[in-house]
């Protein structure tokens, strides 16, 4: 019966925390209705770190937890991905046949305070 209620829906959840603050420092959560042929959605953001995302930027010495920025990647597939939306960092984008298509941008009010305000949501 769990079997079949996993096919129906599925979810995660994965949170990464700064030992000496407790402060969520990384998250990704997934969401998967009728397994791969219907709706997926996976929300992440993930700190940047010398060019690469990954949770190795907030072991940096040389950088501060307040200084770190953060790649946000944030969609929605349906269909095997046959055809959704997404947003990577301030970029929109349409997904059509399993091509990503630019379709505008995301405005924020300053670049420190969505960087904090995208880990406490």
């Amino acid at each position: 019966m769990l079997l079949i209620g996993d096919l129906l829906f599925a979810g995660d959840q994965v949170n990464a925390y700064d030992i000496a603050t407790q402060e969520r420092v990384a998250a990704q959560k997934t969401n998967i209705a009728l397994s791969l042929i219907g709706y997926t959605r996976i929300r992440r953001v993930t700190p940047i770190g010398r060019g690469e995302p990954g949770l190795h930027a907030i072991v940096d010495p040389e950088v501060g937890l307040d200084e770190i920025k953060y790649e946000l990647k944030d969609g929605t597939s349906i269909l095997m991905g046959l055809f959704g939306w997404e947003r990577v960092n301030h970029r929109r984008y349409l997904q059509l046949l399993w091509i990503p298509i630019p379709t505008g941008t995301v405005k924020s009010a300053s670049a420190g305070a969505a960087s904090t305000k995208l880990i406490s949501e």
